[in-house]
């Protein structure tokens, strides 16, 4: 669903790598093509397995990128994947695979393909993420207001008296129909806009393909349930949106909207979630997955999950040694934290 959609702005910059076994498909792979520095000086023709190069799109890019994989082959489609884009003549000229927000599980499959393919491994950046285990707890026979710990719990329930008290009653509101959550979508990212404006930042909105993409996502996907936008009010006043993916039985946060107020004990964002994140644990979901970044609230509601890494794989040649000794020339030279 996702890279339907995807295709419907990546698809001029990106080609497709189909994986056979025994003439069956078992795997499918878009890969993209661009270029990537090191030390801002040394240029490498680069290859984006599963992203378009182009950072005006690849800011579209999700969480857990993989390839489409039949279950069961993932290790032997990521090594071919690798051993492909390093062997085929036509891509000689390409020094370098560069990946971002491959999940962990993954990683000892690149790591294998790196040392049989001679390509230089370097995790340049990790992102964290966390989770609430909603089907742990129910498997525990744990009350849902017993699992937050006592701060945060006083702060919820500080947030929600002062909202009720000012404006009225909380409420959990839903769309009817795709027209209505396509206008919920548009206030989100007024609001979202706003927010990241306030602190001198681009927001998502400030890039129409990745709108344009999520606009047509939620065309095709909000009957089917792959989606949801989700509003929740004090009396007639909104506090924020959140909107969320859903698939297999889990809860993927992707993008938020609140209504910020100058009385910073009022957190819409947190309990935004707080409510949101009990809906789901009481309609049986097993994960809300809060998905990318180090948001502190994020640590307070939900566990640690998945780390997700941005590497590369590159090609020994002159570039990568001299690029060597210039990290090892700068260690020597950098001086010590005290």
């Amino acid at each position: 669903a996702w890279v339907d959609c995807w295709l419907e702005v990546a698809r001029k910059h990106v080609r497709p790598l189909i994986f056979k076994s025994n003439s069956e498909i078992i795997g499918i792979c878009f890969i993209g093509f661009g270029a990537s520095k090191d030390l801002k000086f040394f240029t490498y023709k680069t290859i984006y397995p599963f992203l378009s190069g182009n950072p005006e799109i690849d800011i579209i890019a999700s969480e857990y990128n993989a390839v489409l994989c039949v279950p069961g082959y993932e290790e032997a489609v990521h090594l071919a994947l690798i051993s492909f884009l390093k062997n085929n003549k036509r891509l000689s000229k390409y020094k370098r695979l560069c990946f971002q927000r491959i999940s962990e599980e993954f990683l000892p499959f690149y790591k294998q393909a790196s040392f049989e393919q001679k390509y230089i491994l370097d995790i340049y950046k990790t992102e964290k993420s966390a989770c609430v285990h909603l089907e742990q707890l129910r498997g525990d026979n744990l009350d849902y207001d017993k699992y937050f710990s006592k701060s945060i719990k006083a702060d919820i329930a500080r947030c929600e008296k002062l909202y009720i008290e000012k404006y009225g009653s909380i409420k959990i509101e839903k769309p009817e129909n795709v027209t209505q959550a396509q206008n919920w979508f548009q206030e989100l990212g007024k609001l979202n806009k706003l927010r990241f404006k306030n602190k001198g930042e681009k927001s998502a909105w400030d890039y129409p393909e990745l709108v344009r993409m999520h606009r047509a996502f939620l065309n095709r996907n909000f009957s089917k349930g792959h989606i949801e936008i989700i509003r929740l009010c004090a009396g007639d006043v909104v506090i924020g949106y959140l909107y969320n993916f859903i698939y297999q039985n889990v809860v993927y946060f992707y993008m938020g909207g609140f209504r910020y107020e100058t009385d910073n004990k009022l957190k819409p964002g947190l309990l935004t979630h707080s409510h949101v994140i009990k809906e789901h644990y009481n309609n049986g979901k097993q994960i809300y997955d809060f998905m990318a970044g180090n948001q502190s609230y994020k640590y307070r509601m939900g566990v640690n999950g998945d780390n997700m890494f941005h590497f590369t794989l590159t090609k020994p040649g002159i570039k990568t040694a001299l690029v060597s000794v210039v990290n090892t020339l700068y260690k020597m030279v950098k001086p010590k934290a005290k």
